[in-house]
């Protein structure tokens, strides 16, 4: 029974792969605060246990302190498995999450293998923290079904815990009629409000707000003929972050684009001034993405080149080609190798790491709210949005920076995705950040850019993708909802618009609507006021006029067929005076002469 479920992060820290007590214990406390219970409550921990002095130490650290905040009076059972399994990476927290439902299963505590030597920070911690080397009997407690918590502690600071308990169908039924009833409905349906927001392409630098419409679109129309799909305009903003040259060398283009573009939705959202963040504990991070970075595919060429020549040339031997053949080719593929910092040092596995993209705007920031990517493939961003709008209706934060981005750009990736699509595809690099809150929490004196909201169906009117279209990959739903908030900007007659992000490698996806008011459809607008914008539209110029002569002060609008022409003009001043003198200006521009 899962009774508790946290994610947070460790925000500035010395380096992005140093570890940090502040998030792992408040990932613990929150996933225990859920169930309304402490760590008095535990009978033991499946710790993360990476591997590294540091990195247990800290953990170590970490747990003892939950301990002592609870003034709990016996050490609390640990473990971990990997010392069995090895460090799963991506699938480490469901290794351990396993291994506990295995010693639920068997009634015991798990040896932790080949612990000769407890650590220092363990024996200094023997008043708060018990290692079972050999493991033992898991006794059940009197009042309650066996407790643990599951840790998964990762790079860039992205803090796991699941608090689980051996179900106890009496236990649990207890348990549950004596909650208050909470339905939670079906599908989340809440709106967002886009209250910052920046992008990148190549040809556009990031800045504050929304791009100019019309630079976008140029921008954008240029990418069909650009060579490279690179951004090479783009420049790090070292004037806002400190990262030294050696450590950003090694850091995959992606976290370097959606960090800059991060920076200044969250300027434009008001909540970052300098390098301070109003609220840090309350913004979370999830970012679109899909199919790793660059920066780790051009790595694993370089570490397994060794391998692929031996493949090439053992085939080539088979195959009785001469000597002189087998040296051109090795020669040839050595060659078509990325080149790049092949030293490992710090920097290198959180630089090429994919989830750090939004660890590294947690750790840059300061940002203590929950962080993670989302890959859905062509669907990410839907699915980014509907992990926001969780994130935000449990109220696990107060904003989230949410956005997509794409620095994979070889080749070889164009042509999976172009096979797997069945259309020729361009990945291009792009990043879009969005800072949103809920639409609830908004005030009249907030400056909102309009609203998203998403659901889990891949059903609506479809963007699709053309032949020989130009992508962002993942980062693809981010840049239509850009597009659509420009949209809004620029014309006051753009209404809510829906698109269908469906997953082409999982035949499911998400719908996405971006709209003016988070609404079905906008407010109905009585009499306008001073400065009120009046929209009339007609078929043609004569068509119009005689609209505008039949409008009287309280019309805010008429509707004609599309390609119509459409007149937009403020009541300045008396409104039946205003309605002559448009009438006026119109009359003269129609006359022949003035054609």
């Amino acid at each position: 029974m899962i009774r508790g479920a946290a994610t947070r992060s460790d925000g500035a820290g010395k380096a992005i792969y140093a570890p940090s007590s502040r998030g792992q214990v408040a990932a613990m406390q929150a996933a225990l605060d859920q169930a309304g219970l402490s760590a008095r409550d535990l009978d033991y921990v499946e710790v993360h246990a990476t591997g590294t002095p540091t990195g247990d130490t800290t953990e170590l650290e970490s747990v003892a302190l939950l301990v002592s905040h609870a003034r709990r009076t016996d050490p609390v059972t640990i473990g971990s498995g990997k010392a069995l399994v090895g460090h799963g990476f991506p699938s480490a927290g469901i290794a351990n999450l396993v291994k506990v439902l295995l010693s639920f299963q068997e009634q015991r505590f798990f040896p932790t293998f080949g612990v000769d030597q407890p650590t220092s920070a363990l024996a200094e911690r023997a008043e708060s923290l018990r290692l079972l080397p050999e493991g033992g009997p898991w006794p059940r407690h009197p009042d309650h079904p066996r407790r643990a918590l599951a840790n998964a502690f990762g790079f860039g600071g992205v803090d796991s815990s699941v608090l689980v308990e051996e179900f106890d169908s009496d236990y649990h039924r207890a348990l549950l009629g004596s909650a208050p009833a909470t339905p939670k409905p079906q599908q989340v349906t809440s709106w967002l409000a886009v209250v910052g927001a920046s992008a990148l392409l190549p040809g556009l630098p990031a800045a504050s707000g929304l791009p100019d419409a019309v630079a976008f679109q140029q921008a954008w129309d240029d990418l069909a003929a650009h060579p490279t799909g690179l951004a090479d305009d783009f420049r790090f903003p070292f004037r806002e972050v400190k990262i030294p040259p050696s450590t950003l060398r090694q850091t995959d283009r992606a976290q370097q684009l959606f960090l800059s573009t991060s920076l200044h939705a969250l300027q434009h959202a008001g909540l970052l001034t300098g390098r301070t963040v109003s609220i840090p504990e309350r913004v979370a991070t999830v970012v679109a993405t899909a199919s790793g970075s660059q920066a780790s595919l051009d790595r694993n060429e370089r570490i397994r080149a060794d391998e692929f020549v031996d493949v090439l040339e053992s085939a080539a031997r088979l195959c009785s080609v001469s000597t002189e053949a087998i040296t051109g080719w090795r020669a040839g593929l050595q060659d078509a190798f990325p080149v790049g910092p092949d030293t490992t040092t710090e920097a290198a596995l959180p630089g090429y790491m994919d989830n750090i993209v939004a660890g590294r705007v947690g750790n840059i920031l300061d940002l203590r709210g929950t962080n993670y990517i989302v890959d859905a493939d062509l669907s990410s961003w839907g699915a980014a949005v509907w992990a926001a709008t969780g994130i935000l209706d449990e109220a696990q934060a107060d904003a989230v920076v949410i956005g997509g981005v794409n620095a994979l750009v070889a080749p070889e990736m164009a042509d999976l995705w172009s096979r797997q699509v069945g259309a020729p595809l361009r990945p291009v690099e792009g990043s879009v950040s969005f800072v949103v809150r809920r639409a609830e929490d908004i005030s009249p004196h907030d400056h909102v850019l309009g609203y998203v909201r998403a659901a889990p169906d891949a059903t609506g009117t479809g963007t699709g993708l053309a032949a020989g279209e130009v992508t962002t990959l993942g980062a693809d739903g981010a840049f239509w909802a850009l597009t659509r908030l420009l949209a809004l900007a620029s014309d006051p007659a753009a209404t809510e618009l829906t698109a269908a992000l469906p997953s082409v490698f999982h035949g499911a996806g998400y719908t996405v609507t971006v709209a003016r008011h988070p609404n079905a459809a906008p407010p109905e607008v009585a009499a306008p006021d001073l400065g009120h914008p009046v929209i009339l539209e007609g078929a043609d110029l004569n068509d119009l006029l005689a609209h505008l002569r039949a409008a009287t002060p309280a019309t805010t609008t008429t509707s004609a067929s599309e390609g119509a022409l459409r007149l937009v003009f403020d009541l300045d001043g008396d409104p039946t005076t205003r309605l002559q003198q448009v009438i006026a200006a119109l009359v003269v521009a129609s006359a022949p002469s003035a054609q």
